[in-house]
């Protein structure tokens, strides 16, 4: 990633006073007072010494106190007039105005759910939008669209009888249109008023999107906004292990076209399915994530029910589908909350892995280390290079002498002054391998396939590196990959939580896409590790 522009501004003392202040007063009024006694952190140090107090004040950075989602939503996801003003403005210097089709599957017999979800659309100030109601029972009666006001181009209602005409000509339309858009939205759900206002300056400003998506929340049976989901760019390993898209989800007509068109279950499941045949055929930047709450899903237990008997069977069938079109050997494992694991097979033959382990003395880290690799790996085609950095220590030395002797061990001297990137560019001179791991001294084999694992990840078209998921000896995670932005940086995510928590939107126990991993154990190519220059010295 690239670092802004950082300008540092000097201020005066009463700002900075305040400025420390406002940090400080939160923390002594949210945090408990054993978690503050711990660091020192009194009401008495922060007026005597309210330097000492702020640096105390920045230990609690995980729990730092912030404003409630429903506060939060208020204060930033509603528009005022002036918004409204500007919108309006900017959407008359749009270059591009697409044609966005919305088609909205009745799910349920709920009326009241259907009209909210019009009147959300209604309200829409970006207008060249057409809406056709989708409704297999025909309970709603064909007058309805007669009885909605203002909705976009039009509306039309299409009943169960209809539905199997109405598909035919729209995958028609597809070939007529290329460049408008489609999106599902099943009743009872509603956009913000700037929702397709939004996606349509996306579009503008990036005419080769193909595929854009948003974050939204649900609203409970009091209208209170709650349990938001902030959704990273697109990962479509991510997407390979739940439908982490969702909606509000907009779809280009040449690309649904080239996936096979909109199939009955596009309409009345979850879009799982079209998400996965779209991945096959939209290249990487022509997709789009708008990371803004525009999406509203209803929060009752009927208002996701879809056609599927078993959606999360359907899911799988669908997630196997996709893989047998790439030709992609896998294993499908499911797992809670209709998320999925992967195993991929390894090529043949499977090619030799050198592991890294950086030492100096540290004897009973090493040795734990060191036996779990050579005791419980499953994997068959690797070597271990340990690579002393001037160990002094009589028994460090005597252990060290004895793995010479091992199969698959080289102890490899490394005698300068300590330098991680040094150490490690040194071993991979010296690796056989064409795949390279790099593992600290202090880590333990716990899954005895863990290469396995690793592998077919890294075997992946368009994958470079992989981490692993890393626990402290107490079970909690110390490492489930990294985000750049957290802590200033860069920062682990899901540190601290519980083995088997699964951790923001199930992020804890997914396969994904992510910024970094930590080093501490990280797998890649050899040819590409030399490529780069290796590690920065």
């Amino acid at each position: 990633f690239e670092q802004s522009p950082i300008k540092m501004t000097e201020i005066s003392w009463p700002e900075r006073v305040w400025r420390m202040g406002r940090r400080v007063v939160p923390i002594l009024f949210k945090q408990p007072r054993e978690r503050r006694k711990r660091i020192g952190l009194t009401c008495v140090r922060a007026v005597v010494g309210l330097t000492d107090a702020y640096r105390m004040a920045g230990c609690f950075r995980r729990y730092a106190p912030t404003l409630s989602y429903d506060r939060w939503f208020e204060r930033f996801q509603t528009l005022s007039s002036r918004d409204r003003r500007l919108i309006q403005r900017h959407m008359r210097r749009l270059r591009v105005s697409p044609t966005i089709h919305v088609l909205l599957p009745v799910t349920d017999s709920d009326r009241e759910a259907l009209l909210d979800t019009c009147q959300s659309l209604s309200n829409q100030l970006y207008r060249r939008f057409h809406v056709t109601i989708l409704d297999p029972q025909g309970t709603m009666g064909s007058d309805l669209p007669f009885k909605l006001k203002n909705m976009g181009n039009g509306c039309r209602y299409v009943s169960g009888a209809q539905m199997t005409s109405f598909l035919h000509q729209f995958n028609y339309m597809l070939t007529r249109s290329p460049r408008d858009y489609i999106t599902i939205i099943p009743s009872g759900d509603r956009l913000s008023e700037h929702a397709l206002y939004w996606v349509a300056a996306e579009v503008a400003g990036n005419q080769e999107t193909a595929l854009i998506y948003t974050d939204e929340d649900r609203i409970d049976e009091s209208g209170v906004h709650t349990m938001p989901r902030f959704k990273p760019d697109w990962s479509p390993e991510h997407l390979r292990s739940t439908h982490y898209v969702g909606g509000l989800a907009l779809y280009r007509f040449g690309e649904v076209h080239l996936a096979g068109g909109i199939r009955p279950d596009d309409c009345f499941g979850n879009g799982f399915d079209l998400l996965l045949r779209l991945s096959e055929v939209i290249p990487r930047e022509s997709v789009r994530h708008v990371p803004a709450i525009l999406y509203h899903r209803r929060c009752c237990d009927k208002a996701n029910k879809s056609h599927a008997s078993n959606p999360a069977e359907a899911n799988r069938r669908a997630l196997i589908s996709h893989l047998s079109r790439l030709c992609i050997k896998a294993d499908v494992i499911s797992l809670p909350s209709a998320c999925f694991r992967l195993r991929y097979a390894l090529p043949e033959p499977p090619p030799m892995v050198s592991i890294i382990v950086p030492t100096r003395d540290g004897l009973h880290l090493l040795r734990r280390s060191v036996e779990s690799i050579l005791s419980k790996t499953t994997y068959p085609h690797f070597e271990l290079l340990v690579v002393d950095n001037g160990s002094v220590e009589a028994e460090t030395l005597a252990y060290l002498s004895d793995l010479v002797n091992r199969p698959r061990v080289r102890v490899l001297h490394y005698n300068h002054p300590f330098n991680f990137s040094a150490i490690n560019n040194f071993a991979v001179e010296h690796a056989k391998g064409s795949v390279l791991c790099l593992l600290n001294n202090d880590t333990e084999v716990i899954t005895p396939d863990w290469i396995e694992e690793m592998i077919g990840h890294l075997t992946q078209k368009g994958v470079g590196v992989v981490g692993a998921k890393l626990y402290y000896p107490d079970g909690r995670v110390q490492h489930g990959g990294d985000a750049v932005g957290p802590g200033g940086c860069a920062d682990h995510l899901h540190a601290m939580i519980e083995r088997d928590a699964r951790g923001y939107c199930n992020r804890a126990i997914i396969a994904q896409e992510l910024s970094a991993v930590t080093a501490a154990c990280l797998m890649t190519w050899k040819h590409l590790y030399e490529e780069l220059g290796g590690l920065d010295e």
